[in-house]
């Protein structure tokens, strides 16, 4: 994980980053280690989770032989799913993309910390659920709007099978929006791979 460490240590607040992966990759040993990493510099975690995807992290974990307990505390903003993993902020139904994104800007307002590491877990499964086109590209803008702000990094986790299943002119548009984009190779051995870095 030592190339992953050098890519944290670059980034500046303000930046999105997209991470990568294949259905086969293991993505939650990259989040584990986003996470611990977060905690050692002190920096405060709100952890954005469509369908219950940080679910899923934290039991591939355990199955791993993980520690998870570094999970217990995090702060998360639910979009759509039910299972209660750490301090739920709020919860908001993902019917309307519109709906969605009104009441998420309202709790992000409130956050007093000054800076935050922001994973989003399942954002891409949102292109599977909506089926009308202005609603897939009001949650580009979302992504785009938060763009370039200061109290935050942002790591969105796309599963790229997916993305191009559903809907393959996403990919690119995420990744033109993005400050950095890195990708998961599991061919022999966990490897990432940067993709693009502005902050060079």
């Amino acid at each position: 994980m030592r190339n992953l460490l050098s890519i944290l240590e670059d980034l500046k607040f303000g930046e999105t980053v997209l991470v990568e992966y294949s259905s086969k990759a293991p993505v939650y040993l990259l989040f584990h280690e986003l996470i611990k990493w977060s905690r050692e510099k002190n920096y405060p975690i709100l952890v954005d989770d469509f369908l219950d995807t940080l679910h899923m992290y934290k039991a591939q974990m355990e199955v791993a032989g993980i520690d998870t307990s570094l999970l217990n505390d995090l702060n998360v903003i639910k979009m759509g799913g039910n299972i209660k993993i750490g301090n739920i902020l709020g919860k908001i139904s993902i019917t309307e993309s519109a709906v969605l994104e009104r009441e998420y800007d309202k709790i992000f307002s409130k956050l007093s910390e000054d800076e935050i590491i922001n994973p989003v877990l399942g954002f891409d499964k949102l292109f599977i659920f909506y089926s009308d086109r202005k609603d897939f590209l009001s949650t580009i803008h979302g992504m785009l709007k938060y763009l370039g702000n200061k109290k935050r990094i942002t790591f969105y986790f796309i599963n790229v099978d997916l993305i191009k299943s559903a809907l393959p002119e996403v990919l690119p548009i995420m990744e033109e929006i993005a400050t950095a984009v890195i990708s998961i190779e599991e061919k022999d051995e966990f490897k990432i791979n940067i993709r693009k870095l502005i902050n060079i």
